[in-house]
């Protein structure tokens, strides 16, 4: 991954005080991370997001006060830009998709490595992709509200196109910049110009979008 300019600020909404412990200490040793505020409820969640404008917000899928879906679709409400990680206890995927729907850009569970919340956290805040994309295709392929205009010609440059549809294949951003001869950072900025373009926080939503809209086919 490109080296962070800046820090990426980051909130945590999590119910279970030692796991929420946990997750604080281990955002707080990241060197590239600035814990803004952690909470135990969705209603503070929402308050604190509204304040500070995190880049990732990591919420427990189970959170009180308000349905992880509307919970996710508030959030993003608040802050497109937002990239939101979820942490379950179940890999069910009608939970992942219903996340995906909603708009999170991840979903690990709470039983993952340190290093794997560390480098998901990261891939959020870089647009990496952090949920298995044929489950991103799943959920867009069964979703009723197609939407054929207005075309991603019509959004998107024929350079933010091109990676979108390799980021839509699974390519990391290494891969994308060695197959458009462009450094990591800049796919890392045409990511962000997309998202940007688009009203969407992280590459899953990007390549959700896509695929339900009818702008990238399957192939």
């Amino acid at each position: 991954m490109p080296a962070v300019t800046g820090m990426i600020k980051v909130i945590v909404g999590e119910q279970v005080p030692f796991l929420r412990r946990g997750i604080c200490s281990i955002i707080k040793d990241m060197s590239d991370c600035d814990l803004i505020a952690d909470t135990g409820d969705g209603d503070s969640l929402l308050e604190l997001t509204a304040k500070h404008i995190p880049d990732v917000v990591v919420m427990d899928f189970n959170l009180p006060g308000i349905s992880h879906e509307v919970l996710i679709r508030s959030l993003k409400e608040i802050s497109a830009s937002c990239g939101i990680l979820v942490i379950g206890d179940s890999i069910k995927c009608s939970c992942v998709m219903k996340c995906i729907q909603s708009g999170a850009a991840g979903y690990i569970l709470q039983n993952a490595l340190v290093e794997q919340l560390v480098e998901t956290i990261r891939g959020v805040y870089f647009g990496e992709a952090v949920i298995d994309l044929s489950t991103v295709r799943h959920v867009a392929d069964v979703s009723d509200s197609k939407v054929t205009t207005p075309t991603m010609a019509d959004i998107l440059s024929s350079r933010e196109l091109n990676t979108l549809r390799l980021a839509a294949k699974g390519l990391s951003n290494k891969m994308i910049a060695q197959e458009l001869s462009m450094s990591a950072s800049s796919v890392h900025r045409y990511l962000r110009s997309i998202f940007s373009k688009m009203g969407v926080g992280s590459r899953t939503e990007a390549i959700y979008h896509a695929f339900r809209e009818g702008w990238i086919d399957f192939n």
